[in-house]
C-alpha cells in the first residue's frame, strides 16, 4: 500500500496507508451515516473522499467533522470487527487498542484541521487555492499526482485516485498532462 494523508495550503500530513484511510471513511459510512441520516455528509463522503474541498466548502466540512468526532466517540473499539472496515491489521499505523473510534482516528481529525487552516491562510496571503484533499505522501507518487488538475478531480467518479496501489491501479487514468 502507498502512504496517504491530507494536504491543504502549504501542509502535507502523512497519516498511513490507503487501507487506513479507507477504514476511516468506512467507519464514517458504517457508524455516522447510519446513526445520523438527517445530515448531508457529502462534503466529507464525496468531496473530501474522492475529490477535494473548495474554499466555500471548508466551513461546512469542518462542522461535519465535529459531528463525526462526537459520534465516533460513542463507538468502542472493542465492539468493532476491523475486517468489516477493510482495515489491513497487519500493515496499519492505527492502534486498534484505543478506547473508541475517535481516539483511533484522532490524528486524522487534527491533520484535517491543520490542513484547513493552512488552506485558508494560503488563500488569504497569496489569493491562491491549494485545496484540502487526500493525496499520496510518498515523494514520487506525490509528484505524479500533483500533475492532476482540479477539473480532473471534479470530473472523477469511482475509486479515489489515492486508493490506487502498485499492484492495482483500478484502471484510473494518468494525469492529463501525461496523456498529451
Amino acid at each position: 500500500m502507498r502512504m496517504v494523508g491530507f494536504c491543504g495550503g502549504s501542509r502535507i500530513i502523512e497519516l498511513g496507508s490507503s487501507s487506513d484511510m479507507q477504514a476511516f471513511f468506512n467507519a464514517i459510512s458504517k457508524f455516522v451515516l447510519q446513526s445520523d441520516n438527517n445530515t448531508d455528509y457529502n462534503p466529507i463522503t464525496d468531496r473530501l473522499y474522492r475529490r477535494y474541498l473548495k474554499i466555500e466548502e471548508l466551513e461546512k466540512a469542518t462542522m461535519l467533522m465535529e459531528k463525526i468526532k462526537s459520534i465516533l466517540k460513542t463507538i468502542s473499539c472493542q465492539e468493532i470487527n476491523f475486517t468489516e472496515l477493510e482495515l489491513d491489521i497487519k500493515n496499519t499505523k492505527l492502534d486498534i487498542k484505543k478506547h473508541n473510534l475517535f481516539e483511533l482516528f484522532e490524528v486524522y481529525f487534527s491533520a484535517f484541521e491543520v490542513c484547513v487552516e493552512s488552506c485558508l491562510d494560503f488563500y488569504r496571503r497569496y489569493n491562491e487555492n491549494e485545496p484540502v484533499k487526500i493525496i499520496f505522501t510518498d515523494t514520487a507518487w506525490y509528484m505524479y499526482e500533483s500533475l492532476r488538475t482540479l477539473p480532473e478531480y471534479d470530473e472523477h467518479e469511482g475509486v479515489p485516485f489515492w486508493f490506487a496501489t502498485k499492484d492495482n491501479d483500478y484502471g484510473l487514468p494518468k494525469p492529463a498532462k501525461l496523456r498529451q
